[in-house]
C-alpha cells in the first residue's frame, strides 16, 4: 500500500514539472567490472540491500549487453550512442573530435559535473565540465575506494551540495577492479564468497547514501558498468597472503627498480597458483583462472552487465528481460526526461517502449574485444542475440569461430558448429562491417601509444 502511495505520489510530481517546463537532473553511475550473476540471481553472494531496493523499485534489465571487454570502449557506447566499429572511438581513440550525449545535454542548458579518474579518455570527455573531481591512481597498491574519503568527496563536492539546475552528474568507480583492497568492516564471510562480492556489499552502502543525497521526484538516477569480469572462487588466505607480499615488496622497491608493479606482479603470480588448483573444474569455472579480458574471448562473463533505473519517469516498478544494449542508454534517459536527440545516426535506441510493454524486434547486440596495443583494434568481433552468441576473428571470419546456444548451453560451454547458423550471423554482422567502411578511422602517434600503454599497465591489462 505505501509503495502504491510512493508512485502516485511522483506521479503527480512527475506531471507538475513536466507542465512547467522543468528538465529532470540525471545522475549516471558507471562501476567497473560489475559481472551481471554476481549483482543479480542465485549465484550471487554478495550482500545488497540498497542495490536490491532500487531493484524492487526502479526499472532493472537483466539481459543488458556491454559492446567490449575493455572500458574505454565500452563506455564510448554509452557516451556516443555508437558502436566503436561505427564511431571509430575506442579505449585508444579517446583523442580526437566525436559528439557525445554530454555535448547534447549541454547545447540544451545543462550542467555538467563528473568524477572519475585519471585516465586521457575521462580528462577527454570531461575537459568541458563545469566541474570535475578527479582521483588519482598514481601507482598505489589499489585503486582508489568510496571508503577511503572518495564517497565522502562525493557526498561533499556534489550531491550534498546544491549543483546548478538542470544537471548531469556523471560518476566512474573503480571499487571492484584489481589490485583492490580488502573493504574496511566487510571482510566476512557474511558480505560475500570473494574479495569481489565483499567489496560489492561495502559498495551498497554508499549506494544507500548516494540514494538519500537526490531527490528521486526530479532527478533519474542510472546505474550501469563498462564490462563484467572473471572472478575466481580462490582462498581467501592465498590472496592475503599475496597482498602481504606485495607491500613487503612496494616497502623495498625491489620489483619497482626492475621496472615491475609490485601488486600486478604479485596477483599476476597469484593467479598462476591459482591456475594450478583448476584443473578438475568445469570449462565455466576454468574460464577465470585461464583468461583475461582484452583477448580472443567474448563470453557473458565480460559483457552481459547490469542496468537500472529509478527516478524521475519510472512510474511504476518493472525487471524487463528482454535484451537491450549499452548504446541504448543515452536514448533511453533522453526519452524518460523528455528530452530531444538531435543526433540521428546513432545505433541506439530508447528501451522506454520495452517499459511501457509495447513489443518491438530484439536488435542483435554488436560485440568487440579490447586490444592491449594502442595502434591495433580488439582481435575479436561478433554479435549476441537472446538465442545466440556470435563472435570470431576481426580479420578473418574463418579464424576462431565460436557460436553458442545461449537458450541450451548458457554457461556457453559447447562451440557449435551450425554452418547456416553461422552463415546467417556473419549476414548481421557483415552490416555493421559494411557500415564501418563509410568513416575514416582516427591513427594514434607513436607519442600517443607510450602513453596509452602506460596507462593499459596501469589498469592489469598489460603486466
Amino acid at each position: 500500500m505505501e509503495s502504491s502511495l510512493l508512485y502516485e505520489h511522483c506521479a503527480v510530481i512527475i506531471t507538475i514539472n513536466v507542465m512547467i517546463d522543468m528538465k529532470p537532473n540525471i545522475f549516471l553511475l558507471t562501476i567497473d567490472s560489475v559481472r551481471a550473476e554476481r549483482f543479480y540471481g542465485p549465484k550471487k553472494s554478495a550482500v545488497t540491500p540498497n542495490f536490491d531496493s532500487i531493484i524492487k523499485n526502479g526499472l532493472f534489465f537483466t539481459q543488458n549487453i556491454a559492446t567490449s571487454d575493455q572500458t574505454g570502449t565500452s563506455l564510448a557506447s554509452i557516451f556516443t550512442g555508437k558502436y566503436p566499429i561505427n564511431s571509430g572511438v575506442t579505449q585508444h581513440n579517446f583523442n580526437f573530435d566525436f559528439t557525445t550525449f554530454f555535448d547534447e545535454l549541454k547545447k540544451i542548458g545543462y550542467n555538467l559535473y563528473s568524477c572519475t579518474h585519471d585516465l586521457l579518455m575521462f580528462k577527454k570527455i570531461t575537459k568541458n565540465f563545469k566541474q570535475h573531481l578527479e582521483y588519482i591512481y598514481a601507482e598505489k597498491n589499489s585503486y582508489p575506494h568510496l571508503d577511503n574519503d572518495l564517497g565522502s568527496k562525493i557526498l561533499k563536492n556534489f550531491l550534498n551540495k546544491k549543483m546548478d539546475e538542470p544537471w548531469m552528474f556523471y560518476c566512474h568507480l573503480v571499487d571492484l577492479k584489481d589490485p583492490t583492497i580488502w573493504a574496511k568492516n566487510f571482510d566476512d564471510e557474511r558480505f560475500g564468497e570473494s574479495v569481489y562480492d565483499r567489496n560489492l556489499s561495502a559498495l551498497d552502502t554508499w549506494i544507500g547514501k548516494f540514494l538519500k543525497s537526490i531527490d528521486l521526484t526530479n532527478t533519474l538516477f542510472v546505474i550501469t558498468t563498462d564490462h563484467g569480469e572473471y572472478v575466481t572462487s580462490s582462498s581467501n588466505n592465498l590472496e592475503k597472503s599475496i597482498r602481504k607480499i606485495s607491500n613487503v615488496g612496494k616497502k623495498f622497491g625491489f620489483l619497482e627498480s626492475i621496472g615491475k608493479k609490485p601488486f600486478s606482479t604479485s596477483l599476476n603470480f597469484a593467479r598462476k597458483m591459482k591456475q594450478k588448483q583448476a584443473e578438475h573444474l568445469t570449462p565455466f569455472e576454468k574460464r577465470n583462472y585461464f583468461l583475461k579480458r582484452a583477448g580472443t574471448d567474448l563470453f557473458d562473463d565480460l559483457v552481459k552487465v547490469p542496468l537500472l533505473f529509478i527516478g524521475y519517469g519510472i512510474k511504476e516498478p518493472k525487471i524487463i528481460s528482454s535484451q537491450v544494449r549499452h548504446v541504448d542508454i543515452f536514448p533511453t534517459i533522453f526519452e524518460l526526461a523528455g528530452l530531444p536527440i538531435a543526433n540521428s545516426s546513432i545505433d541506439g535506441e530508447s528501451n522506454v517502449p520495452l517499459y511501457k510493454g509495447i513489443e518491438s524486434y530484439e536488435l542483435p547486440a554488436y560485440i568487440e574485444a579490447g586490444s592491449t596495443d594502442p595502434k591495433k583494434s580488439g582481435a575479436v568481433i561478433g554479435l549476441r542475440t537472446s538465442n545466440y552468441k556470435y563472435f570470431r576473428s576481426r580479420n578473418n571470419p574463418k579464424e576462431n569461430v565460436n557460436l553458442y546456444d545461449l537458450q541450451k548451453d548458457p554457461k556457453e560451454e559447447r562451440n557449435i558448429f551450425d554452418a547456416e547458423l553461422i552463415k546467417k550471423m556473419e549476414e548481421k554482422l557483415s552490416y555493421f562491417i559494411e557500415k564501418s567502411k563509410s568513416f575514416e578511422k582516427n591513427k594514434i602517434s607513436d607519442d600517443e601509444a607510450i602513453e596509452l600503454e602506460k596507462e593499459l599497465r596501469k589498469m592489469g591489462y598489460i603486466v
